[in-house]
């Protein structure tokens, strides 16, 4: 559903949805993914984590947090990312042995109330990838009971946060299904 909204004189238009044609290092087949950036899809938030290719010609993770389809009346097809960063991987991390890369989000400066953002082109996105909480330090932060809905969406604890990549989930393997 898209709408056309006014910011500082410039007219946008937003979409929740976007397609792109995922390619895979390990060379299997292209394959057409949906990434989202809702925040109601089904009764719940959905924004897609995607691997990406940045400007300065590397490669990173972040969380779609808009899809662009117009700027300005210039027809485009842009994304904005959370972005995410390396981080240390915990000694004796079962995870980072076989693996897993441990994220965290980037920011631009220590002041830094959110996670910096970047816009990217969809022809930029290499995949939809899979994300795990890093569950050790949620609990070694909130508790050892605790659940998702004892986020308080501070800075600190945004900050603290801490992702996986999962090597273990093969987008290859399960059928996409773009109504869903």
């Amino acid at each position: 559903m898209a709408n056309c909204q006014l910011v500082a004189e410039i007219c946008y238009t937003l979409h929740k949805t976007v397609r792109i044609m995922a390619g895979f290092q390990w060379r299997a087949p292209t394959v057409m993914q949906h990434l989202r950036a809702a925040e109601s899809f089904i009764g719940n938030s959905w924004f897609s984590w995607v691997l990406y290719k940045a400007l300065d010609g590397g490669v990173r993770w972040g969380r779609l947090r808009l899809v662009l389809r117009s700027v300005a009346g210039q027809a485009r097809s842009s994304l904005v990312v959370q972005r995410l960063r390396h981080a240390t991987a915990s000694p004796g991390c079962v995870l980072s042995l076989f693996g897993c890369l441990r994220l965290a989000w980037a920011s631009v400066s220590d002041d830094d109330v959110y996670p910096a953002l970047e816009a990217v082109d969809a022809v930029d996105v290499l995949r939809e990838e899979d994300k795990q909480t890093d569950r050790h330090d949620r609990a070694a932060l909130l508790g050892l009971r605790s659940m998702p809905s004892d986020r308080t969406a501070s800075t600190a604890e945004w900050r603290a946060a801490r992702f996986f990549t999962s090597p273990f989930f093969s987008w290859t393997s399960c059928s996409m299904r773009p109504g869903f």
